[in-house]
């Protein structure tokens, strides 16, 4: 929502880059986010911990959800996004706006209680609706970072790399059918 928000208020080259990343986020199906996200920031990097890995308490298990949650959240951001400048926009043409900011009214006020209470329908309305898709996308994500050997209790950063390493290179190539 917030880039949404960013688009309306700020035209010119930041409406145009939030309107690519937003096209760029919903275009990429979720699991490719996923495989990417593992790739950077669990094989490459070593941020945080790849398929495989078994949570041992509330903060760790949390940890192992940063990468999941984040895959899921980019689409769904890239959906709400445009959405929320569209009504921002469409708010901010309003009479009864332009009349509270020829009466003087701070800018941050008149977006705040103005254009951001009457433009919340359409950004709510549309999340519900995605609310669907994302629970089915959620069970996609979780494949992606799942892994069928979890139970050996290995806890080896090395061993995570390679099953990282071995996931995204398998979850990566086509598969050919004869």
């Amino acid at each position: 929502m917030a880039a949404g928000i960013l688009a309306a208020l700020r035209p010119g080259p930041l409406d145009r880059a939030v309107l690519l990343g937003t096209g760029v986020a919903t275009a990429t199906p979720s699991f490719v986010t996923a495989i990417a996200l593992v790739s950077v920031f669990s094989v490459q990097l070593g941020w945080v911990p790849g398929p495989g890995g078994t949570p041992s308490g509330f903060s760790d298990r949390l940890y192992h959800l940063t990468l999941p949650a984040f895959a899921l959240a980019l689409t769904f951001a890239g959906l709400l996004a445009p959405v929320t400048r569209s009504a921002m926009l469409d708010e901010l043409g309003r009479e009864h706006v332009e009349v509270a900011r020829a009466r003087g009214v701070a800018r941050r006020t008149v977006v705040r209680r103005h254009v951001l209470r009457n433009g919340l329908g359409p950004v709510v309305t549309v999340g519900g609706t995605m609310l669907a898709g994302l629970l089915m996308s959620t069970s996609i994500v979780e494949t992606a970072f799942d892994d069928a050997d979890v139970s050996d209790g290995r806890r080896n950063q090395d061993v995570r790399r390679a099953r990282a390493r071995r996931a995204c290179a398998v979850r990566s190539s086509p598969t050919w059918s004869r």
